[in-house]
């Protein structure tokens, strides 16, 4: 997971079937196909103004996690294919405004490193609105560069 991000708000084409799985019931499973890659470099070039993303960007596999739902959209999961390309959007993003609009892009954790992050966000968030300073770094959180552990309550 370490070359991955999470794409959020990235429109998903609509639910079509097959002809050759209507009559199955497999029907209701296909979402048919996406192309996760190109919407991906596009959204980099529009809204991240990445220029020239299919030189700069190498992409190895993206695709949709979950299941789909028509009334929501789900994150695109992509793999770069080296270091310097997930750097390279990850550094655009801090140049891009994405505040107020419906896209995101972070880091993918597992689930392990999801569910710490979750019960320090809010740790983190009222000691900003204190006037501190407080980063969260994969699981660990930092207020007033300070390690902050559970027990510090």
């Amino acid at each position: 997971m370490r070359d991955n991000l999470l794409f959020y708000g990235v429109m998903e084409c609509p639910r079509q079937t097959s002809p050759f799985m209507a009559a199955t019931k497999d029907a209701e499973s296909y979402a048919g196909e996406e192309d996760c890659t190109s919407k991906v470099l596009q959204f980099c070039n529009s809204v991240l103004n990445i220029q020239d993303t299919k030189a700069n960007i190498r992409i190895d596999r993206s695709h949709r996690i979950g299941k789909y739902k028509s009334d929501k959209i789900r994150p695109i999961v992509v793999k770069f294919l080296d270091s310097d390309s997930k750097n390279i959007v990850k550094h655009s993003l801090k140049k891009a405004n994405l505040k107020g609009t419906d896209f995101n892009v972070s880091e993918q954790y597992p689930q392990e490193i999801r569910d710490r992050r979750k019960e320090l966000i809010p740790v983190m968030i009222q000691a900003r609105k204190d006037g501190k300073k407080a980063v969260l770094v994969r699981d660990k959180l930092y207020i007033n560069n300070a390690l902050y552990t559970l027990s510090n309550k």
